[in-house]
């Protein structure tokens, strides 16, 4: 009888802990697609920047 409840016990802890994995590591991952679009984001706004600097070098030195 005591084997059956530690054994009942011992499935929900285990089926909790998956949970809380699963939700822990969903939340890890929406911070790591944030990051990754805030990373974007910045890359495309700094190479905006560098090509509107490149073209005025051009412009000022041709036009």
């Amino acid at each position: 009888m005591m084997l059956v409840v530690v054994q009942a016990v011992a499935v929900t802890v285990t089926r909790v802990l998956v949970v809380v994995a699963i939700v822990v590591l969903a939340q890890v991952a929406d911070v790591i697609v944030v990051l990754v679009l805030v990373v974007d984001v910045v890359v495309e706004a700094v190479d905006k920047q560098e090509m509107a600097v490149k073209v005025n070098n051009i412009c000022s030195h041709h036009c």
